[in-house]
């Protein structure tokens, strides 16, 4: 075992902390996570959803009957029971979202979001969707009632679109009460997500059932990333939901960029991709069939140059939108140049310009607001 890497180490240390019951902390007494009080007999660790973190808990606690719904964790006292018999500890309670009035506010920050990702790329839902905050039966009521929805083992959304019209599609995203604000919020963006696809795949057009769930987690994953949410992004990565195809779908997005994957999503030749034939990204078939909807928006034209499009966020967290990549400080991406594109590295963000390395370049490029095709 000479020379393995420090991370290995670090690997067997966790992997051995969690699954002896930790006798050695038992020795010298230990406090308990979630009684607060300290004990010398057996103590466990247990994972912390919300916070990606393991805690000590004692005996007792590890057998207490109710688990909250958020973390996963034991529910001591002061926690709260929903509707429909979930129930939060005194921890999560206050970061659930239990109120109709706050779940549309989330949702309409998620929106604004997902216009800015998608923009050029079809039609975007907008004045024909209701939002609504239901409890978990609720909710797999409404699932049932979708024939074609995908199996879902943690039902925290459903999106159900109807004709009301030849030419018009209206929408119901439904939301997941007690969900924590940013999980709520990633749940929003995948739904409104397959609101998109309700709007802009045509119907003649076969896809993968998988693999549009993993386009819609990647909306979600992309929003996340904006937003730097690494909690929430390492558990799309880490959700078996989509068998696997979330993982070829950021490939593709890290590759291509998130536009090509979308108008694969729309005109692609294959039902699926494969990591292994991941160019099929850029297989189209040409259509001209004309899109429906409340808000449509012109395809934009691929610019000859590199454009600062515009600059958001706040430091330290502030993106710059160049052509059709978003970018933080230190974030490199390929980004689309007339019919190629071109490796671009953010070095900076000022308050009227960015400065960016193009393919590996020693020198730096200034692109300013005014610099526009």
């Amino acid at each position: 075992m000479k020379g393995w890497p420090v991370y290995v180490w670090g690997v067997l240390f966790s992997l051995v902390l969690t699954l002896i019951p930790s006798a050695l902390l038992a020795d010298s007494g230990s406090f308990c996570a979630i009684c607060g009080e300290r004990s010398f007999g057996d103590m466990y660790f247990m994972k912390d959803k919300v916070r990606s973190s393991k805690v000590v808990v004692c005996e007792r606690c590890a057998k207490l009957p109710q688990r909250c719904s958020s973390c996963g964790l034991p529910v001591f006292v002061g926690g709260k029971v929903l509707s429909d018999n979930r129930s939060l500890c005194a921890v999560d309670m206050p970061l659930a979202v239990l109120d109709q009035d706050v779940a549309v506010a989330i949702y309409e920050d998620v929106k604004r979001d997902l216009f800015s990702l998608m923009n050029g790329l079809g039609v975007l839902p907008d004045r024909n969707i209701t939002v609504r905050l239901v409890d978990q039966r609720q909710l797999a009521r409404v699932f049932a009632g979708i024939p074609t929805a995908h199996p879902d083992a943690s039902l925290q959304g459903v999106t159900r679109t109807r004709r009301f019209s030849k030419e018009g599609l209206e929408h119901e995203i439904f939301l997941c009460l007690g969900l924590p604000r940013n999980r709520l919020a990633a749940v929003a963006a995948h739904e409104y997500a397959h609101a998109w696809v309700h709007e802009n795949v045509p119907v003649e057009r076969v896809l993968d059932r998988d693999t549009v769930e993993a386009f819609c987690e990647l909306a979600a994953f992309e929003v996340m990333r904006q937003r730097g949410d690494q909690v929430e992004m390492g558990m799309i990565r880490e959700n078996t939901y989509t068998r696997g195809k979330i993982d070829v779908l950021l490939k593709a997005s890290a590759d291509y960029q998130f536009h090509r994957v979308a108008q694969w999503m729309k005109a692609g030749t294959d039902e699926t991709l494969e990591r292994e034939r991941m160019h099929r990204v850029t297989s189209l078939k040409p259509s001209d069939a004309p899109s429906f909807g409340y808000l449509a928006v012109v395809q934009a034209r691929v610019p000859e140059i590199l454009v600062l499009k515009g600059l958001s966020g706040t430091p330290p967290k502030q993106f710059a939108l160049i052509n059709d990549a978003t970018l933080r400080v230190g974030e490199e991406a390929r980004v689309r140049v007339a019919q190629t594109n071109v490796l671009v590295r953010c070095v900076e963000i000022r308050e009227q310009s960015v400065t960016v390395r193009i393919n590996g370049a020693s020198e730096v490029t200034e692109l300013r607001l005014r610099d526009r095709d």
